[in-house]
């Protein structure tokens, strides 16, 4: 896997850039806790980027299973989880928690958390 990135990019998303994997297109979401403020944010962040049905539940319980049934490639970046913490407090540590299980669970999700510079 090697990553894209260019200039026009912004910021937030030049260190989570367009993965490609040997022409596998992948899902991207990208979770920044400079711009993430609250659980409804991050919960409209993940269903709009992975494409979670219109009766997402838009709780840890409804994720993890919206996230166990993903069969297509998806990659979730979490950037400046510190941040993230801060703003959502233990919902963070637990959400962190639940991706992690899901992806050990479905070989279809890649993690990866990234700090900014």
């Amino acid at each position: 896997m090697r990553l894209l990135i260019t200039e026009e990019m912004p910021d937030s998303r030049r260190l989570c850039a367009d993965s490609v994997d040997m022409g596998v297109n992948m899902k991207k979401c990208i979770l920044d806790g400079e711009r993430i403020v609250h659980k409804n944010q991050l919960h409209d962040t993940l269903a709009g980027s992975l494409g979670f049905p219109e009766w997402y539940g838009r709780n840890l319980d409804a994720l993890y299973d919206c996230l166990t049934d993903i069969r297509e490639e998806a990659e979730i970046c979490i950037l400046q989880m510190p941040l993230l913490e801060e703003k959502l407090g233990r919902y963070a540590v637990l959400l962190l928690k639940v991706l992690k299980d899901a992806a050990g669970e479905n070989t279809a999700i890649h993690l990866k958390m990234e700090e900014k510079p």
